[in-house]
């Protein structure tokens, strides 16, 4: 019911892109971190610096302090942007593999069982077959693989 059988399965390489989300939050940890000791070099040396320059230095201090900040939320976002795309093809190939049961429970009916489905109007085959299991989003920082894969 509603199920149609794909037999390819989902092209996803789901290990390279957790492992991409992964790296994606490190470069931003460690973009952050650079940040925050560049923050504080700064403030130390405008306390002692005065003048036309200081005003100049802090205007693109504040400037790299901003963007920086942007860079990390940035990363950080297309990181879990990657483990949604995991999850969301993980989900299909959990759906492919189940669509795949159902057929396979439709075709292993007897000619008995067809004859009756089609004079009812009746096909269990869906739901003698289990459901897809609900999949966790992987969360950072490790992304872990939440790697609920359809059995049937």
């Amino acid at each position: 019911m509603g199920l149609e059988a794909d037999q390819q399965d989902v092209r996803f390489d789901f290990e390279g892109s957790l492992e991409f989300a992964r790296t994606l939050w490190r470069l931003s940890d460690d973009l952050h971190v650079v940040g925050t000791w560049r923050r504080g070099a700064i403030e130390r040396a405008l306390r002692s610096w005065q003048g036309a320059h200081a005003v100049e230095f802090a205007d693109r201090a504040n400037d790299e302090i901003g963007t920086t900040a942007a860079v990390v939320e940035q990363l950080r976002n297309e990181a879990g942007a990657w483990a949604l795309l995991w999850t969301q093809a993980r989900e299909l190939q959990n759906h492919r593999l189940r669509a795949r049961a159902v057929d396979e429970e439709r075709d292993s009916r007897s000619f008995g069982e067809w004859g009756v489905d089609k004079l009812t109007g009746s096909d269990d085959s869906n739901a003698e077959v289990a459901a897809t299991p609900c999949l966790m989003t992987p969360q950072p920082p490790n992304f872990e693989d939440t790697n609920v894969e359809f059995r049937p």
